[in-house]
């Protein structure tokens, strides 16, 4: 979404915000700075829910190990130390 909005600023000078299209050239410099913390929180969307599925699939990780660890039989876990 985010390379989205700056292609379109960058090929062409219009943008579609909810089903209404602007001219990029008429925004004054408040807006044209909002449209840039807006790209930026799109970038900073995908990349807080890609690490949120990583730290998920790894917190899952270390919890099964730590299950197993302590499902193992007792001489197993010592043997271990």
């Amino acid at each position: 979404m985010t390379e989205e909005i700056i292609e379109q600023v960058k090929e062409s000078p219009m943008i579609t915000i909810d089903d209404q299209t602007y001219a990029v050239n008429d925004f004054d410099d408040t807006q044209r700075r909002l449209l840039s913390h807006l790209a930026n929180l799109n970038e900073k969307i995908i990349k807080n829910k890609f690490e949120l599925e990583q730290l998920v699939i790894t917190h899952g990780a270390m919890k099964n190990i730590l299950t197993n660890s302590l499902n193992a039989p007792v001489e197993e876990a010592t043997e271990e130390k």
